[in-house]
């Protein structure tokens, strides 16, 4: 069910967590992203792995929380599934998109091999390196 006054989330998006306040998704349709590498955007504004969010912790606490399923006193995850799991490493600098990876998973398919031909916001197979 869609939040009211909140815009659809874009194909190349995984939710992360939701509540009435606010809504946090990895994407790569945001001008933040480049080269395949998502940005976490919460309220309309990107932010990088050690961002620090509105709710004062850093962004990549939040994917942690959510990758370790920990238990939250509001609101409410969202799915984990595979092409979550892989934008939030490829987020947190753990690994880097592969080109597959970039025109079928995040080109807004579930599995490699079908879908989408376009790379649907991950454009590019080029990547760059976090520390």
């Amino acid at each position: 069910m869609e939040k009211k006054n909140q815009p659809p989330v874009p194909q190349s998006t995984h939710l992360i967590y939701t509540s009435e306040h606010a809504t946090a998704v990895l994407t790569c349709d945001h001008a933040a992203s480049s080269h395949g590498l998502p940005v976490l955007v919460v309220g309309g504004r990107a932010y990088g792995p050690r961002d620090l969010l509105p709710v004062g912790i850093l962004a990549e606490t939040l994917i942690g929380m959510w990758l370790d399923g920990e238990e939250l006193p509001a609101g409410a995850w969202g799915p984990k599934d595979r092409v979550g799991a892989r934008m939030a490493a490829v987020f947190l600098g753990v690994t880097e998109p592969t080109e597959a990876e970039v025109k079928a998973l995040w080109g807004g398919v579930d599995e490699l091999g079908g879908g989408r031909s376009d790379a649907g916001g991950w454009a590019g197979g080029s990547t760059r390196g976090r520390k």
